[in-house]
């Protein structure tokens, strides 16, 4: 959740943040960038809510385990395609992280189920 907040947050000022991580080009829609930002905030939320309560919020993981897997997948394609540098990386490939071990815990939570069956 804290680290959907802060992501959020930091993409929310894209020439501070991209200029920091020196990923280039720095993107030039703002529109698109702040609807991404308030979406990145939300999953925070429902990541906070899992915190709190993983098997009830568990389909929220799943949704935002692919989630995070989809944006690693796109990222790498647009370095590919030359849209953004690697440096993006430094950014999204904490979503990969988080995806494996969102994938993790719901595979223990899986197992934790059928042992109770």
């Amino acid at each position: 959740a804290i680290f959907n907040w802060q992501a959020a947050t930091l993409a929310f000022f894209p020439n501070f943040t991209f200029g920091l991580l020196g990923v280039a080009p720095i993107p030039k829609h703002d529109l698109t960038l702040h609807l991404v930002c308030i979406l990145v905030a939300a999953y925070g939320f429902a990541y906070y809510y899992a915190s709190i309560d993983f098997p009830g919020n568990a389909n929220s993981v799943y949704i935002g385990m692919v989630a995070k897997a989809t944006v690693v997948v796109a990222a790498i394609i647009d370095i590919l395609l030359g849209i953004t540098s690697w440096q993006i990386l430094l950014i999204i490939g904490w979503d990969a992280v988080f995806a494996y071990l969102f994938y993790g815990a719901l595979e223990d939570l899986k197992k934790s189920k059928g042992k109770t069956k």
